[in-house]
């Protein structure tokens, strides 16, 4: 995660009455309270409670759903645990089990755990020669046995460009299979579960296949990659 979102969660919580709320919230579960319920038994105006609501939400730690003409704001148990996954992951030598540390998976990591199935993820970009070649051969060497990675170009270039190569050479990745190739070749039945695209483009209109956009913070990573061409640079963003 991010160290500038750990550093906006442990700001929100960094204050005594938001404090109090989160932990208020934390008693109710997913069924969580109403502002109003919550400033009256921190015995707070609801302003108030309203505003420090809205900066816990803000930095991920609570969820507002409406049932109605209610609000109930709830924690983000998700947002929690990578916090606490994040403190703790270099704890013992970076055993954290050690010392009763061990990372608590989130839902997602349950599920592909429980269902042992191999989810296909599709990297979509332009050209298909850089940024979506490293994320491909990247994925399939730290996300195997639960990810399959592929990637694909709107308008390939029909070559994988030799700094990529080059990297993921210095990095111990193979690089046999891969090839810069049409988004026509995952039109058909069967397509991947997850698409990310780099950097935000539509997919093709007319896909059938769910469609997920990776987040602002690895596209500016990534996306040095077309501004420097320079070794260096990408294992940079590769490594944050």
């Amino acid at each position: 995660m991010d160290k500038i979102i750990i550093l906006e969660a442990l700001a929100a919580l960094g204050q005594e009455t938001r404090l109090d709320i989160y932990r208020l919230l934390a008693k109710q579960g997913e069924s969580g309270l109403p502002a109003g319920d919550i400033a009256t038994q921190l015995g707070l105006v609801q302003n108030t409670a309203s505003n420090h609501l809205k900066i816990l939400g803000d930095a991920g730690l609570v969820l507002a759903t409406r049932e109605g003409r209610t609000i109930h704001h709830a924690i983000a148990p998700e947002q929690m645990r990578a916090v606490i996954n994040f403190l703790t992951a270099e704890c013992c030598n970076r055993d954290p089990s050690a010392c009763g540390f061990a990372p608590t998976p989130s839902n997602l990591e349950r599920t592909i755990m429980q269902n042992q199935k191999t989810y296909n993820v599709l990297f979509l970009c332009t050209g298909n020669s850089a940024r979506s070649i490293l994320a491909e051969a990247i994925l399939n060497d730290i996300g195997a046995p639960h990810f399959k990675g592929w990637s694909a170009g709107s308008q390939p270039k029909g070559e994988v460009h030799p700094y990529s190569l080059d990297l993921l050479k210095q990095l111990g990745r193979p690089v046999g299979e891969l090839r810069s190739k049409s988004w026509d070749e995952f039109s058909l039945a069967g397509a991947p579960a997850f698409v990310i695209t780099l950097p935000m483009r539509p997919v093709r209109p007319g896909s059938d296949i769910r469609q997920q956009r990776i987040g602002a913070f690895l596209i500016r990573r990534l996306s040095m990659v077309r501004k420097q061409k320079s070794i260096s640079l990408l294992r940079r963003a590769i490594d944050r």
